[in-house]
Formats: C-alpha cells, structure tokens, sequence
C-alpha cells in the first residue's frame, strides 16, 4: 500500500492523469501533482506489474499498441498491455518495460503537460524515480 510519484530522470517532472478519470486518457508529465500523479505497484506475479493510480484507480497501459511513439494511457481494465517488468538501475531509478511491445515508459519532451508514451531508447527521458509519497 506505498504510493509514489513517478518522476523522470531527464525532466524531473512525474507520471500524472491531469485530473482525467475516465479510461482511455492519455497520461502526460507535470512538476507538480497530487493524487493524479500518484501510482502503486500491483504484483502481477513472476516479477511483472500492474501500475494503479490513487485517483482514478485506473492502471497505466499501452492499449495494445506495439509500436514506439505509441501514448500511455489509462485503463479501467488492465489487460496485456498494462504489465510491466521493472528494470532497476543505479541512484534508484527505474525503466518500466511493457510486457507485451517490450517499449520503454518515456516522456516525449522536457515541457510541462509532455505525453507519456513508449520508447525503444534507452536514455535519460526512458528512466524514472519512484519516489515514496511522504518522504
């Protein structure tokens, strides 16, 4: 039951809903957030992931696109395409891999309200700080 914040290792702005709670939104970054850029992650079993928002208690996915470039969204029925594997790297950040394309969690750009989409890179926009909420 630990919430964080999902902030990026390039643009330290962090995963949010922007308010949204129906399915189907696309998910974009903000500097500052309350419980839309809220997440949890839901073990899924065999190391794999759901990842639920405090909000809308939706879980982020990739609407079975498979392709790079393709939006995160939310959904209020996680499917294949919201499973994640986390890959753990140095300084406590994260890449969130899609089970299904195996695309990479991104934010397209540095601006305030960038989408969240899927990426094959493997750089700085492609990492994330789970930060625990209260600390």
């Amino acid at each position: 039951n630990v919430w964080y914040y999902l902030q990026n290792g390039q643009s330290k702005k962090s995963i949010a809903t922007n308010g949204q709670t129906n399915s189907g939104a696309e998910m974009i970054s903000k500097a500052k957030v309350g419980e839309g850029g809220q997440w949890q992650f839901v073990p899924y079993g065999n190391d794999l992931y759901r990842i639920q928002n405090k909000h809308s208690k939706m879980y982020l996915a990739n609407f079975q696109q498979l392709n790079a470039g393709s939006k995160i969204k939310q959904t209020s029925k996680p499917a294949a395409g919201a499973v994640w594997r986390i890959e753990y790297l140095a300084n406590g950040h994260v890449r969130f891999i899609n089970n299904q394309s195996n695309l990479f969690i991104t934010v397209d750009n540095m601006n305030e309200g960038s989408k969240i989409s899927q990426s094959k890179s493997t750089n700085a926009f492609t990492t994330w700080a789970p930060i625990e909420v209260g600390k």
